[in-house]
């Protein structure tokens, strides 16, 4: 973990705090699938994954070895239903910021994370979390 701060940096525990936080939220997400990994499970190649994330079909967040792909986002072999709108909703985030929305408690679906209410078919509560991510807090 070379990229870890010193702890003589005055930003030493903040950093280290975000590095658990990450740690954390891989524990949550699942398992790791790298781009290769999500091809074959998906029967695309390697440029048609890339498109997919770029459209915000997928999510990658950035480790050291390059991009990985939680496999909390997907079903079977096939991307979670519904999961792009809930990407688009947070496009222009951090890929960690959005993995940690995606997986956060959230009081307008009762308690669950977003991908639990996809995965359980809350188009309401869906409908009402990304209202809020558009700054509609009222819908």
């Amino acid at each position: 973990m070379g990229d870890l701060p010193e702890r003589t940096s005055p930003l030493a525990g903040a950093i280290l705090r975000c590095h658990g936080h990450r740690e954390a939220l891989l524990r949550r997400a699942g398992p790791l699938l790298s781009g290769a990994e999500v091809a074959r499970l998906l029967g695309l190649d390697a440029a048609g994954v890339e498109a997919l994330r770029a459209a915000h079909g997928l999510l990658a967040v950035k480790i050291e070895t390059g991009c990985a792909y939680p496999a909390s986002q997907f079903l079977g072999a096939e991307v979670l239903p519904g999961l792009a709108v809930l990407l688009q909703a947070h496009a222009g985030m951090d890929p960690w910021v959005v993995l940690d929305l995606l997986l956060a408690p959230d009081p307008a679906m009762n308690g669950r994370s977003p991908l639990q209410a996809l995965r359980e078919g809350d188009a309401e509560g869906l409908r009402r979390h990304i209202a809020q991510a558009g700054g509609d807090g009222f819908s």
